[in-house]
């Protein structure tokens, strides 16, 4: 009996440690910080060919590196503007041995090497608007998502577009992505629960394949049924594909209450997050969460993943333990990120086990 119960404890912490996404991914580890360093708000992540994790956090504007047992080699940034400076970091890209990232609120790029060193900048034009999420396409090309400015959304052509590709001097080559659930023309004028609902509606996850010439864009707040787009790295639409969820789903509740926008209406109101979208091998997967609001702090989620094959195909709904917000998936299997909704911020890195 006593063997039974310590084979049982052991299977227990098994599951712990196999099922922290469901049963198809492993924690391999977790890193929150060292010594007296607590992450704030960990907003992007990438792991080398060395097995060398490097980490941002968007509040306290720093990126360190970490070996793979999790042991930190090096921490840079502050919060400013000048060389190694930050105000925002998030989005941490690779390319041919080059880190980028986005400096969101000082507008630009920064491109380094692995050893953190090296720092040159790219600043963004006004044509490109107020930077949201970035990708890098190779050293000559980036994407940028930008934020929808609603106050020149009808006056102002130059602006309405959300996403970029733009060069190393910041020129925009090309603007496409402009397919909006509501159409700015059907704006109330001062419609300010319009305004609200539009804003997350033009919010967009997005994930790469790994040639990078395809990507999977999502809305972060969608409608029902979900719209899934896939297009190439020249901004050319290849293809949609949908998938319906409850039907007791009731967003955009700011735009079709009819009345003021409260936390108190949030009441009863269930509605979907897309946490993020990625990529591996020939599988896109999509981590999302669904709300149940008794009040504004006040509601309960569901959380799952949705796997498609490469032409849109409807591979299953996987429910999962906690939320998952991906930043990096690597070629070999390793998925880098954060359980949003955990008490406090942890890059979690896991393994898938089949796919």
């Amino acid at each position: 009996m006593k063997k039974f119960v310590i084979a049982l404890a052991i299977f227990g912490l098994l599951q712990q440690v196999t099922f922290g996404i469901d049963n198809n991914f492993k924690l391999i580890r977790t890193i929150d910080g060292e010594d007296d360093y607590v992450y704030s708000e960990i907003s992007g992540a990438f792991l080398s060919q060395c097995r060398e994790i490097f980490i941002l956090d968007f509040k306290d504007n720093t990126i360190s590196k970490y070996d793979w047992e999790g042991r930190l080699i090096k921490r840079v940034g502050r919060k400013g503007q000048g060389p190694m400076d930050f105000l925002g970091p998030k989005c941490l890209c690779a390319s041919n041995d080059k880190l980028f990232l986005l400096d969101q609120m000082n507008t630009r790029i920064a491109e380094f090497d692995l050893n953190l060193e090296n720092f040159h900048y790219i600043k963004l034009s006004s044509s490109v608007g107020y930077p949201d999420a970035f990708y890098v396409l190779d050293n000559n090309r980036f994407l940028v998502q930008t934020l929808f400015n609603i106050s020149n959304a009808v006056t102002d052509n130059e602006h309405n577009f959300k996403i970029a590709i733009i060069d190393n001097d910041s020129k925009v080559q090309k603007s496409f992505f402009e397919l909006l659930p509501i159409k700015p023309d059907k704006r109330g004028k001062g419609d300010k629960k319009m305004e609200i609902g539009l804003g997350f509606l033009t919010s967009i996850k997005f994930g790469f394949n790994h040639k990078r010439d395809e990507m999977l864009i999502a809305f972060e707040m969608p409608d029902n049924p979900i719209v899934f787009y896939i297009f190439d790295t020249q901004g050319k639409m290849l293809k949609t594909f949908k998938h319906s969820v409850d039907k007791s789903y009731t967003f955009p509740f700011a735009l079709v209450s009819g009345k003021k926008l409260t936390f108190e209406s949030l009441k009863g109101v269930r509605n979907i997050h897309t946490k993020s979208v990625c990529y591996y091998r020939k599988y896109w997967y999509v981590f999302m969460e669904l709300r149940s609001y008794r009040t504004y702090k006040d509601y309960d989620s569901r959380f799952f993943y949705l796997k498609y094959d490469e032409n849109g195909q409807f591979l299953g709904e996987f429910p999962t333990e906690k939320g998952f917000q991906c930043f990096f998936v690597s070629t070999d299997g390793y998925f880098l990120g954060k359980h949003p909704n955990a008490d406090y911020e942890q890059l979690m890195v896991y393994k898938i086990l089949n796919n």
